[in-house]
């Protein structure tokens, strides 16, 4: 389940048990519903909205979260601090979502008016190329994968979404 709150707000459950967060006051919240706690995972030093926030699929450890200005980080829970980070889009991250049977494919959506899939084996500081990007006329609030994993859902400001995406042509 995902919730998209206001821009800089969002939620994400992980296996029903714990939800993340993610504010525009940049901080990164865990909470452990069955014992009704919070633990703050991340925070930056510098006050940075947080747009958007995503597990990877082989586990809870790696959290991958947008901060403003487009750029994708890794969070490695393992060792308590970023160990990745990824200058994606020209403007705000929207959304992150992992292909639902390939772990390594990721989607964006983007205040840049794009959504792009990429491939995070491929991915480094400088000159992040992606796998395939939709272009739209103004802001891609949502990006998200089919439960298939076949196609890739788009959406702008309103509630239909905006395109299809096939993803045969890319594998």
């Amino acid at each position: 389940m995902v919730i998209q709150g206001e821009p800089g707000a969002a939620i994400r459950a992980i296996r029903g048990k714990k939800v993340l967060s993610c504010s525009c006051d940049g901080f990164i919240r865990c909470m452990d519903i069955e014992k009704e706690v919070f633990d703050m995972l991340y925070t930056n030093d510098r006050n940075i909205m947080l747009s958007a926030i995503c597990c990877a699929p082989h586990g809870y450890q790696s959290v991958y979260f947008a901060e403003a200005f487009g750029e994708m980080k890794m969070l490695d829970l393992r060792v308590g601090g970023v160990s990745n980070s990824y200058d994606l889009h020209e403007k705000r991250i929207n959304t992150i979502d992992f292909h639902p049977h390939n772990p390594h494919l990721v989607s964006t959506s983007s205040a840049d008016c794009t959504a792009s899939i990429w491939d995070v084996r491929n991915m480094g500081k400088r000159q992040t190329k992606s796998i395939a990007t939709v272009r739209h006329d103004s802001a891609v609030l949502s990006s998200y994968f089919s439960p298939s994993g076949n196609y890739l859902a788009t959406a702008r400001n309103s509630v239909d979404v905006q395109h299809w995406l096939t993803l045969d042509s890319i594998y």
